[in-house]
């Protein structure tokens, strides 16, 4: 799950940063690096976790984050992006409650 959650991470830094978003993508760097050095440890993977979580919440969260290319609204892009990111949630939900959503 943690390496899932890990190849989220990159895949979310890999998408931002093609397209200029400089703090994102060192958000889901920091992330993964999070994620490698907590391997192991249930509780500092439940922190990982909320911590991934507490980003999704509140104004200026990852919840408003839309891929703009040339002015527009990459829409290919944004879908990607929200695809990715719904999953980088269930898998930090599932690791910081101890199961599987249902």
């Amino acid at each position: 799950m943690t390496s899932r959650m890990a190849q989220r991470a990159a895949d979310l830094a890999m998408l931002l940063g093609r397209y200029g978003y400089e703090s994102e993508e060192r958000y889901f760097k920091s992330v993964r690096a999070s994620l490698a050095r907590a391997e192991g440890d249930p509780d500092a993977l439940k922190d990982v976790s909320r911590s991934i979580l507490s980003a999704y919440r509140g104004m200026g969260s990852l919840n408003d984050l839309v891929i703009m290319a040339d002015g527009q609204v990459d829409m290919s892009a944004n879908d990607e992006l929200t695809l990715l990111l719904r999953q980088l949630r269930t898998t930090a939900i599932e690791l910081a409650t101890g199961g599987p959503l249902r």
